[in-house]
């Protein structure tokens, strides 16, 4: 297969069968950054492309990883041995990082902000609802993943970014997985496969040349780093961790999520049109089912298997959600009344953001409170959007081999003064205020000044 980033990518045959499946190619018809192509045109890149990518840098893990062993391995013990991965565990891997977006539904992460705001269960993202389609019996993915003799639950542990609970059929004692953990590593940890195809691909389709991940410099750096996490125990863990030789490769994959988040994600466009779908959605929920409440975990699994087309469709049944989702399609957003980053707030504000610490609930409380002191507006007609900027783990484990030949370990948090000043960044990147109606915009403006204590 050819791929724009990594130019030609083998599809082994354990992978080729799943791609094929019905359930892998819904996955060309749900764009990886949902609304975002209408600010960045070039942005059409789906989560089929992001799939195929994952698995290629998990697959070009594990060489690095089987090819070079004794080199990568970093431990203070002389005792411990490397770790072995066999033919079956690799292809275990290699599936888990495949089917890591299996579950997303249309228009990808704007679905788990509509089951944040009906209040479904937490636990139960997109996830979950992957776990749940791979290890379905109806599930072609089951189907191929048993006639190739891959273990369906290890999959699924894996893609939680846990370790199998067999290797080679034998089952792992809760000690003996621990000695596993790098490979759930690899499809979901700060730096893992899953993260690093997203930046990049992301950033090269945007078209947002601030970006650098520089993947030979994180791949020259990997190594496994094993250890008794519980001393005077016979326990071994073994961890995904990078020499603090390349700690700027990893520095720069920081930088670059930090860039993305900025320039990208946060968007205003994206974020108001992204807002707007997720309020289409809850208008068809409301009429379908009666209201919000009486949607079930099945019915909610039934919108998660649609494709953005077929979402669109469905979204056009009634007159509420039909009328949003065509401004949407037709780029009119709501008007902007106000957006303020983080470094221009007033202090006043900054603290009434903290305080709202984006818990959805208190924003649609505060727009009730805006819509009511307008006094002209109706409830949906107004946004108030707070992103965060939400960031991987920190503590990045690194190695450093001494003179002596022994390891120290390290992390990328403990040792980076970029990456501590990372750390410093605010977590609410800004607020934004957005109108259905032009000529409402003074008196959300007047309404944001005394609520916001703005001069």
């Amino acid at each position: 297969m050819h791929d724009p980033i990594y130019t030609f990518v083998e599809l082994p045959p354990h992978i080729a069968a799943i791609v094929d499946t019905p359930e892998f190619q819904r996955l060309r018809q749900i764009k990886q950054l949902s609304t975002v192509f209408y600010r960045y045109p070039g942005a059409h890149h789906t989560r089929f492309e992001h799939c195929i990518g994952t698995f290629h840098i998990a697959s070009t893990f594990l060489d690095f990883l089987k090819f070079q062993i004794e080199e990568r391995f970093a431990t203070a013990f002389k005792e411990i041995r490397a770790p072995e991965i066999g033919f079956k565990t690799r292809a275990e891997v290699e599936t888990a990082a495949l089917l890591h977006d299996i579950g997303h539904g249309p228009f990808g992460h704007t679905m788990d902000f509509l089951l944040s705001r009906i209040g479904f269960d937490p636990l139960k993202r997109h996830e979950y609802f992957g776990i749940k389609k791979v290890s379905s019996q109806e599930s072609n993915i089951r189907d191929k993943l048993i006639s190739q003799d891959l273990d369906v639950q290890n999959i699924c542990n894996l893609i939680e970014g846990k370790p199998p609970i067999r290797v080679d059929d034998r089952e792992l004692s809760p000690d003996e997985m621990l000695y596993y953990s790098f490979l759930g590593q690899i499809v979901d940890s700060p730096i893992s496969s899953d993260r690093i195809d997203y930046l990049i691909r992301d950033a090269y389709y945007s078209g947002v040349r601030m970006v650098s991940l520089d993947l030979t410099g994180i791949l020259a750096a990997l190594r496994l780093h094993a250890y008794y996490p519980h001393p005077g125990e016979s326990a071994v863990q073994i961890d995904l961790a990078f020499d603090i030789e390349a700690m700027w490769a990893l520095e720069a994959a920081l930088l670059s999520h930090t860039a993305m988040y900025k320039t990208v994600y946060h968007n205003r466009t994206h974020r108001v049109l992204q807002e707007m779908v997720v309020r289409a959605f809850e208008s068809y929920i409301q009429k379908k089912y009666g209201s919000i409440e009486k949607i079930s975990e099945d019915d909610v699994y039934d919108i998660m298997n649609l494709a953005d087309h077929e979402a669109i469709g469905y979204l056009q049944e009634y007159e509420e959600s039909r009328e949003i989702i065509r401004r949407v399609m037709e780029r009119r957003p709501y008007e902007t009344a106000l957006e303020i980053p983080w470094n221009r707030m007033p202090e006043p504000l900054k603290r009434y953001s903290e305080r709202l610490g984006g818990a959805r609930q208190r924003v649609r409380d505060l727009e009730t409170l805006f819509v009511k002191q307008c006094g002209h507006l109706s409830a949906g007609e107004l946004i108030i959007d707070i992103p965060v900027v939400r960031y991987p783990s920190m503590v990045i484990p690194l190695v450093q081999k001494r003179e002596n030949g022994s390891f120290v370990s390290t992390s990328l948090l403990a040792e980076s003064d970029i990456v501590k000043a990372l750390a410093k960044i605010p977590f609410i990147d800004k607020i934004i205020v957005a109108v259905s109606k032009s000529d409402a915009i003074p008196a959300v403006r007047a309404v944001a000044r005394d609520i916001f204590h703005l001069e």
